[in-house]
């Protein structure tokens, strides 16, 4: 038989009701981390757009047989895409913004360019290198600084404390630095785009600017690098 004593199951209650509700600090913590949650989450989804771009390409090239001009492509615009997502990674230890519509359009326009620069070269094509790659990474190069520009541009006083404003205020001198930078390439990319056009320059001329580009690129990283550990010893800990 069965017991009669048997209790019927407790409703459950929250040990603590009013720790579950969604209060002002709780608010104000999802403010203060939505710039780095959105800023991570978008540039993890660019790096999966463009790295996929990149495998094809590879693919691409395998079938065709690997073409050393369009490989030297393939490094300096890998190696482009490289130093975005390395100076995202860098920037978000420091930088405290609110999102805006720039932070939506311009990393969309960037990562539409650079799925073209690291696929396009998996289009063999015989005799000059494509002079539309050229353009693509003038753009990209352009982008990179306006993207830049709009987060130095919005890094204000009044989003950080009196002790961390001096290490945020040489942070945002160094970003303008890397948009001069960034606009220097674009410049040089488009210039020697327009000349490649006029004049069908040789191969010559094409690995000697993919080498000014490449090397123009690991300056950036370097730099970015140096950012890195400058944050680190302002701060007092590992970056």
């Amino acid at each position: 038989m069965p017991s009669r004593n048997r209790r019927s199951p407790r409703r459950w209650k929250y040990p603590d009701d009013q720790g579950h509700r969604l209060d002002l600090p709780d608010v104000l913590s999802r403010v203060k981390d939505h710039g780095p949650n959105h800023y991570s989450g978008l540039y993890n989804v660019m790096k999966g757009v463009t790295l996929a771009g990149g495998g094809i390409a590879f693919v691409r090239l395998a079938n065709h047989g690997f073409s050393l001009p369009h490989i030297a492509l393939m490094a300096v615009a890998l190696t482009g895409v490289f130093l975005t997502y390395y100076g995202q990674s860098v920037g978000l230890v420091i930088v405290h913004l609110k999102p805006s519509i720039l932070d939506i359009a311009l990393p969309m326009a960037l990562t539409v360019v650079e799925f073209f620069i690291v696929y396009r070269p998996g289009a063999p094509a015989k005799g000059a290198l494509p002079v539309d790659w050229f353009y693509a990474l003038a753009i990209w190069a352009l982008l990179a600084a306006s993207v830049v520009a709009s987060v130095a541009n919005r890094i204000s006083r009044f989003d950080y404390s009196s002790r961390l404003w001096p290490v945020a205020n040489e942070y945002r001198s160094e970003l303008w630095r890397d948009v001069g930078a960034a606009s220097v390439l674009a410049v040089v990319t488009a210039a020697f785009a327009a000349a490649h056009q006029a004049w069908a320059l040789d191969t010559t001329w094409e690995y000697a600017f993919l080498a000014v580009a490449l090397g123009m690129l690991f300056a950036g990283i370097n730099s970015q690098g140096q950012t890195r550990r400058i944050l680190a010893k302002h701060l007092a800990l590992p970056v």
